[in-house]
This record gives C-alpha cells, structure tokens and sequence, in this order.
C-alpha cells in the first residue's frame, strides 16, 4: 500500500512540474507556403542597410528600391514539446520556412499598356537578374526560403531621361504558378 501511495505522489509531482514548467509556445508560424503577392512598396535608398519608404512622387534612380512582399499561409506549426524545453533554458525559436523556390524573374516596363522586358536592368542582391545564372537562382531561392518572404530589386541603369514609369514584376516557382503585380507610377529622375 504503501507503495503505491509513494508512485502515486510521484506521478502527481512530476505532472504537477510538467504543467508548472510547460508555457506556451511564442514560437512564430514554423513552415508556410506562399500564395500570393501581397505588396509592391518603393522605398528610398537613404545607406547600403538604411530603407525608408517614398514619402514623393519622384526619386533618383540610383535610390530606388523595389520591395516584394508575399502573401504566406501557415501549412504546419512547431511542436515544442519536450520534457527538457520545459525543464532548461533552450535554443531560439527556429527561423519559419517554406519549401517555396523560384525558378524566375522577370522585370517589365509597361508603356501605354504594353510590357516590355527590362529583367537586364535590374538587380537582386548585387546581382544582375539572369535567370539562366545558377548562382542567380541559387541566391533566389536562399532568399525566399524564411519567413517573411521578401524580395528587394534595384534599377541598374537609370533611365535616359526624366519620366514616369511603371514596372511589373513577374515571379515562377517550382510549381509552375505565375505570381505578378505591378508598381505604382513613378516620376524617376535622372542626373
């Protein structure tokens, strides 16, 4: 008898540190899928790491930054269970992923509703956007492999002379889906 009332004292303090110990999880969404664009912002370069959005109507060309933001949707969400998380300090949340790869991107100036291709004249990532460059696309992928999925494109060359333009952006992925949205106009400047 007394044995069973010592495992049953047992059982009940372990479930009671169990329960104590075990908060909720502040871990963010753990694996996500993209299903859309959700944004196209134009900001400003002010320094290599310093953005800030465009508060005019016009910019310098060699300020300009596009900024991609997509739409995500949680597909799966981490479970911390674990009798050592509850009972120690552990590691950080682990950063949200997606198995989400783009295979492409291409870059398009629409004049008087025609588009024409200007992928050359933009950048990603210090890069030239060619999508036939396996480093291009390897870099691509790392990018839009976290959470949040957010891509940032600049303009190489600046345009000939001062006007206003339009661009849209057109993103493949792996499963041959087309994601696309167009900027706002813009007066780009040139010096």
């Amino acid at each position: 008898m007394k044995t069973k009332i010592f495992l049953a004292f047992i059982y009940f303090w372990i479930l009671s540190i169990e329960i104590a110990c075990d908060k909720p999880s502040k871990c963010p969404k753990s694996v996500f899928d993209i299903v859309g664009i959700e944004s196209l912002a134009i900001w400003r370069i002010i320094s290599p790491d310093n953005f800030t959005p465009l508060d005019k109507d016009s910019i310098h060309a060699d300020s300009l930054i596009f900024v991609v933001a997509f739409e995500e949707k949680v597909i799966a969400k981490v479970s911390d269970f674990n009798l050592l998380n509850t009972a120690y300090a552990t590691e950080p949340c682990p950063i949200p992923r997606t198995d989400w790869k783009l295979d492409s991107v291409r870059v398009f100036e629409v004049i008087n509703n025609l588009d024409i291709d200007v992928t050359y004249n933009f950048g990603f990532l210090q890069m030239n956007i060619d999508n036939q460059n396996d480093s291009f696309i390897e870099k691509l992928k790392d990018a839009s492999n976290y959470a949040p999925a957010e891509l940032r494109f600049t303009l190489l060359n600046s345009p000939v002379k001062k006007d206003i333009h339009q661009y849209k952006f057109q993103f493949f992925d792996n499963r041959k889906r087309i994601f696309e949205i167009k900027s706002k106009p813009i007066l780009i400047l040139v010096k």
